[in-house]
């Protein structure tokens, strides 16, 4: 059994990782070149330290920052295997195979090597010097020396990404051989879609540092939790739709029919995985096609055609914008009539020239209601998760956090001032990056950081990955959530409904408030108690120290600041928070 979990603080982004796999599962980590995959693989294997966090291996922990304790990597037994030649250019292969080991046990592990030769087809290069083979002759000669040191755990960091297409498929074949015949772990990183599918028992989606889904390799594939995990997953049309009503299916098992308005469109789906349960109607979600389940219907299939059974909302007439030419197929990029974003299509190549379909043709096509995957709630909330909430309310007051609370050094503010900053932006646009970054910089220097979280929803504190768990991951000593529906403070004690302004109120013994708000939300009214609006600033002028956005003139006579600009914003912090006097 393998757990990881740790922070380290990059150039760009936090790398922030919690993950759990068995003995003998293959974990693929997918996501984009630069979201972190190599920096998790270079933690887990020693080379790079985390900033906070352990890592244990059967039951051995090799990291962990709060006891000090530190595996060195020679005795970490942990084989990495990485896209660049990494033999020994002076050795044989055979030299290369058995370098882990003391020539004096070299007759003792023959029969082994001679197993190894055999498993991965190398028995004629064993004499050959590295620069005289192949990529994929080399890849496999660095798989064998990783399992002649009879490695814990494998890391792969895109081994094949650089070799042509057939000696990749033959690699992931080998990979999946090993993974059947060795009771191993092992993580494999990489950016391609396909060796995902290929390879994963689990799946991993990773972006900025975060592990954003993690599953069964086809509950991810089927079922993806964001828009940014569809679009990871080679879903390349995301909508945003209106949930309008559902109606039975006639088989059960197959879920709700249910009824979306994109932006005027009817289009029907099924919530196979429902996440659609207890939602209201008129709620907005996330929902994805894959290009090749949109289909080109035929002038002369009319409704009565067994393709249009129950989906007449789902036939559109459109546009042919662009056609481009693939191996086996055509992409087509369409535009819906009445609809303004385009969308990708896959047809086969037969279709296209037995209907000669062309640019700017007009054509009918269909979007296959079981498979339009409903993915992310954009507004409101279920029934269950409710449900946790008032379950798991008090948990997190009752943690410590993580080891850190005692390395706070109190620095009071008079009662009349509690600087306050306002984090402003659209959704996915980086606010709790700032926010968890901001929290981490100044924390270590001794500052007490409360944050409150407007427009999040209570359900979810308790829930890992949420905004405001990661507020409390990161060292805030008070986390609050302002909602649309109540202003609710996660106490100890039951929950009340109070403004916006009493939450700061509540929090003024500490140095400094973040206020993370969704783009017009942070300044300068807030909702108060569900129906009413409050007439008074919340941060006030003689307090407020600026707005950090990616929102254009936001607010007049308040400093602003991009979220690019982090180190300048924690230097203006830490430079007006100093000529605050203590109390007393």
């Amino acid at each position: 059994m393998l757990k990881a979990r740790f922070k380290k603080q990059l150039k760009s982004f936090q790398l922030e990782v919690d993950l759990s796999m068995g003995s003998n599962e293959l974990l693929v980590i997918l996501g984009a070149s630069g979201c972190g995959k190599s920096t998790l693989l270079n933690c887990i294997a020693g080379f790079i330290p985390c900033d906070d966090g352990y890592f244990e291996l059967e039951k051995t922990v090799y990291e962990d920052t709060l006891s000090n304790q530190h595996i060195p990597i020679n005795k970490r037994h942990i084989a990495y295997i990485q896209q660049e030649n990494t033999l020994f250019p002076h050795l044989s292969v055979k030299e290369n195979i058995l370098y882990s080991v003391t020539k004096k046990s070299w007759p003792d592990l023959k029969e082994k090597y001679q197993l190894l030769l055999t498993l991965l087809d190398i028995n004629n290069l064993e004499n050959r010097s590295p620069k005289t083979l192949s990529g994929g002759q080399n890849q496999r000669v660095a798989i064998a020396r990783a399992l002649m040191m009879e490695p814990k755990l494998i890391l792969w960091d895109e081994p094949f990404s650089a070799l042509d297409h057939l000696i990749r498929e033959d690699l992931r074949a080998l990979v999946n051989s090993l993974k059947a015949q060795l009771n191993i772990p092992m993580i494999f990183v990489t950016h391609d879609l396909e060796e995902a599918f290929q390879l994963a028992n689990n799946l991993a989606i990773m972006a900025q540092g975060q592990i954003l889904q993690m599953d069964k390799r086809d509950k991810v594939f089927n079922s993806p939790v964001s828009d940014t995990v569809g679009k990871t997953l080679g879903i390349t049309n995301v909508l945003k739709a209106t949930y309008q009503q559902s109606a039975c299916v006639g088989d059960s098992r197959h879920g709700q029919l249910i009824s979306f308005d994109c932006d005027g469109l009817s289009l029907k789906a099924v919530d196979i995985s429902g996440r659609l349960d207890g939602l209201a109607k008129g709620v907005q979600v996330h929902i994805g096609i894959r290009p090749e389940q949109i289909l080109y219907v035929r002038e002369e299939a009319g409704h009565e055609s067994p393709l249009a059974e129950n989906v007449e909302g789902n036939i559109f007439n459109a546009v042919v914008l662009s056609i481009v030419k693939h191996l086996e197929s055509y992409r087509l990029k369409i535009i819906l009539d009445g609809f303004e974003m385009p969308l990708m299509m896959d047809i086969p190549r037969g279709v296209i020239q037995r209907y000669a379909i062309k640019e700017g043709q007009g054509i009918k096509v269909l979007l296959k209601y079981k498979r339009i995957i409903i993915m992310d709630v954009i507004e409101g909330q279920t029934a269950n998760d409710l449900n946790c909430l008032n379950e798991k309310r008090h948990l997190l007051d009752r943690l410590p956090i993580e080891g850190t609370l005692n390395r706070y050094r109190k620095m009071p503010l008079p009662k009349a001032i509690c600087p306050v900053i306002g984090i402003a932006g659209v959704s996915n646009s980086g606010k709790t990056r700032i926010v968890t970054a901001l929290i981490g910089r100044l924390a270590s220097k001794g500052y007490r950081i409360g944050t409150i979280k407007h427009d999040g929803h209570g359900f979810e504190m308790d829930h890992p990955g949420k905004d405001t768990y990661l507020h409390r991951q990161a060292g805030a000593v008070s986390v609050s959530i302002a909602s649309r529906k109540a202003y609710s403070s996660i106490r100890q004690t039951p929950v009340e409904e109070v403004s916006l302004e009493a939450l700061i109120e509540d929090q003024r013994d500490l140095d400094l408030i973040l206020v993370e708000g969704y783009k017009f939300s942070t300044i300068p009214k807030f909702e108060v108690v569900r129906k009413e609006r409050s007439t008074t600033y919340v941060c006030k002028e003689e307090s407020l120290l600026g707005l950090i956005t990616d929102v254009d003139n936001l607010a007049e006579n308040i400093p602003q600041y991009k979220f690019t600009e982090l180190e300048k914003i924690i230097v203006v912090i830490e430079s007006i928070m100093k000529e605050v006097p203590d109390e007393g």
